[in-house]
């Protein structure tokens, strides 16, 4: 009975994670919130920027419209999204600490939303909530603030084509539980992410970790610390990590053996790498390095 009991619980698991990994497909292309976009002035090509996604659904969702001289982005959060307000702050700063600050508002449909506008000479950044109870940032260069009016967009389809069509994969979702290690990976790679937002990062990473794993706390940050750690190492000592398809391999490849003990073809660097942790050789170092240098050319 004892047995059965369990099979019955891990086959609801496993159909609870295939419908979660199902919403999140869906959701790349019909968010479950009302996503905001770029109704005026007509910019093209427009394309998804980013997506962030929680454990089964979307939180944010960024879509660019123009290139060039002339460009602007619009990021949505979900109503339902916790979104820590170093995040809105890291946003302003981009746009400089000398900028002029002022209270206006912008176009949202057919009427008017108050906004808070930062702007330098050749940029700006507006962050403001939507009648839907949205939080919207929008960034904008080479075009006048003033011209900006903002539109529901109701699907993604037409602005994955436009994202392809540019070299890149519409994204698989990862496997549930997992994307606050890649949000953190995310900003440690950023070298603009503000001090405080890459904290409460960690503390999601861990804190999820010890729920894939199972562990301690202290387990759960060595794993975390370990992960990010090798990853700014390889940007820091590999050529090839500066080649996008690379980079995105090496990076899904070391979450997924840190948090899942995955069994992935960074194997032999994966293992390389927690032995240097542990003695800190620099021949240890070197190893590493070459166990990676053969997985980027195709080797084992």
């Amino acid at each position: 009975m004892a047995d059965r009991s369990s099979a019955d619980r891990d086959s609801g698991w496993v159909e609870s994670v295939r419908e979660q990994a199902a919403r999140q497909q869906a959701a790349l292309v019909h968010p479950p919130f009302v996503v905001w976009g770029l109704a005026a002035p007509p910019l093209s090509p427009h394309r998804v920027v980013d997506i962030d996604r929680g454990p089964s659904y979307c939180t944010s969702i960024t879509l660019g419209y123009g290139d060039g001289a002339a460009s602007v982005q619009v990021t949505t959060f979900g109503w339902f999204a916790r979104r820590d307000r170093p995040d809105i702050e890291s946003a302003l700063r981009e746009i400089g600490t000398g900028s002029h600050d002022t209270d206006t508002t912008i176009r949202v449909g057919a009427a008017r939303a108050p906004a808070r506008l930062r702007t330098d000479r050749t940029a700006w950044v507006a962050t403001l909530t939507t009648p839907t109870a949205a939080d919207v940032v929008v960034t904008g260069r080479g075009v006048p603030f003033d011209a900006v009016g903002l539109a529901r967009v109701d699907e993604l389809a037409s602005y994955w084509t436009e994202y392809r069509r540019r070299g890149g994969e519409q994204p698989r979702p990862w496997p549930v539980g997992l994307d606050p290690h890649r949000r953190l990976v995310d900003a440690e790679l950023a070298t603009r992410t503000n001090r405080a937002s890459r904290r409460l990062r960690f503390e999601r990473a861990v804190r999820a970790q010890r729920v894939i794993a199972r562990c301690d706390r202290a387990r759960a940050m060595a794993v975390v610390r370990g992960m990010t750690e090798q990853v700014c190492a390889l940007r820091a000592d590999a050529a090839w990590f500066a080649d996008p398809a690379l980079r995105a391999r090496a990076i899904a490849e070391t979450v997924r053996s840190a948090a899942l003990s995955e069994d992935v073809p960074s194997g032999p660097a994966q293992r390389a790498w927690l032995v240097w942790a542990t003695t800190r050789e620099q021949g240890d170092r070197e190893a590493w390095a070459r166990a990676w240098q053969r997985w980027a050319v195709g080797g084992s």
